[in-house]
């Protein structure tokens, strides 16, 4: 998918072992690209795209012993992302633009390994930046700064991996779909009693004494009051409409307090 970020991630990579070619021959970029509207011109286009410049890597950087970029072309079983997830180094995570995007959160809750802890490296164009803020924030658009977000993960003192796991994690085990769910419904709740009281067209005790309470403090007065339906009610003849007798007492008696203070 386009939204991905794959072509920014590549280019990154490539200008990583172009500046840092000590570390050519010691790291391996695995793109694993889900077939995504195969029957869609664009996405074909992108594919070749991808296709190409990961064999340009490998035919500028690699050698009979290495391949820089592992390339999987299809869908995976869980079990075997999972298992990725694990043992990877480092996730490069960088969608222009994306929703939540589990996948930083599967990486982190596969993360158990305390004596090889992985890095998250996330672009700020995703929904789960905003809980886990101790990844390595990037802007997908930005290929020196992925570039140096690679070095420092790579460069990242153990103690500081570890420490930046565990908060993740423990953001991620609490921040749930049982929770999200609960939060949603608590929220959905919560704007139907809003609306309901928002669309109230019935005065009550409450707002009564609320627009007396602001009538008695202000300076100067300007009441803009709707006849029909708000004075009282609709009628066919517009000449019978009449205020009620409830909304007359109301006004007389604040004109009273008024006139007494």
């Amino acid at each position: 998918d386009y939204t991905k970020g794959i072509l920014n991630r590549l280019e990154a990579y490539e200008w990583f072992l172009r500046q840092y070619p000590e570390y050519r021959e010691k790291v391996c970029l695995v793109v694993v690209a889900v077939p995504s509207r195969t029957k869609v011109d664009v996405y074909n286009e992108l594919r070749e795209q991808i296709e190409r410049i990961i064999g340009h890597i490998n035919g500028e950087y690699g050698s009979l012993d290495w391949t820089p970029v592992s390339y999987l072309y299809r869908s995976l079983p869980f079990e075997k992302l999972a298992a990725l997830y694990a043992v990877a180094d480092v996730a490069l995570i960088t969608p222009l633009r994306d929703g939540m995007n589990l996948v930083a959160k599967e990486f982190v809750a596969c993360q158990q390994d305390k004596n090889n802890p992985g890095v998250l490296i996330l672009s700020e164009m995703a929904g789960a930046a905003i809980e886990l803020q101790d990844a390595i924030i990037i802007n997908p658009n930005d290929t020196d700064q992925i570039e140096k977000a690679i070095l420092q993960a790579l460069n990242m003192p153990e103690e500081e991996k570890v420490k930046r796991l565990q908060k993740m994690q423990k953001r991620t085990s609490r921040e749930n779909v049982k929770k999200w769910a609960n939060d949603f419904v608590t929220e959905l709740r919560s704007i139907k009693t809003q609306n309901k009281e928002i669309l109230q067209k019935i005065v009550g005790k409450k707002q009564l004494t609320q627009i007396k309470s602001a009538y008695d403090e202000a300076s100067s007065r300007l009441l803009l009051l709707d006849y029909d339906g708000t004075l009282s009610a609709f009628v066919e003849n517009p000449e019978n409409a009449a205020p009620s007798e409830k909304l007359l007492e109301m006004l007389q008696s604040m004109a009273a307090d008024k006139k007494n203070k």
